[in-house]
């Protein structure tokens, strides 16, 4: 009788540990989720604001003066900028995969933590991207 209660309870614990595992599995890709779609719908206005870009620094060429030649040099690489922080977040889109399930916990949860610090890296990049492109564009 005692073998058939140890594993009874043996069978009870690990349960509980696997539940426990992929719940903390799951709390980490909701962050990772959660980071990309706050930032998500900022990709068309990164879009936008590089369009505005372009169109501003075209517009000070034609006025043809040194000064609006290197402004315009100075809109024309913010808005590349700007296009590259649009473009890591296609990058991190098609780079992403969901962990298999034949990957250990601790294999899943160092992939999900790689994600969330390149994410939020992206981000980063695009908050800043779409700041700076705001003030320049604010001069003009």
């Amino acid at each position: 009788m005692k073998i058939n209660q140890l594993l009874f309870l043996g069978a009870i614990l690990l349960l509980f540990s696997c539940s426990s595992e992929k719940k903390s599995e799951q709390v980490l890709m909701d962050e990772v989720i959660a980071i990309h779609d706050e930032v998500m719908p900022e990709m068309g206005t990164l879009h936008k604001l590089s369009g505005k870009l372009r169109q501003t620094a075209d517009s000070l060429l034609v006025l043809d003066s040194a000064t609006n030649t290197d402004v315009s040099k100075q809109l024309q690489d913010l808005s590349l900028t700007v296009e590259l922080a649009n473009e890591s977040m296609m990058n991190w889109m098609r780079e992403f995969e969901q962990p298999s399930e034949e990957m250990s916990h601790d294999d899943v949860m160092k992939y999900l933590q790689e994600q969330k610090t390149a994410i939020s890296a992206v981000k980063a990049n695009m908050i800043t991207a779409k700041s700076d492109a705001e003030k320049a564009l604010s001069r003009y």
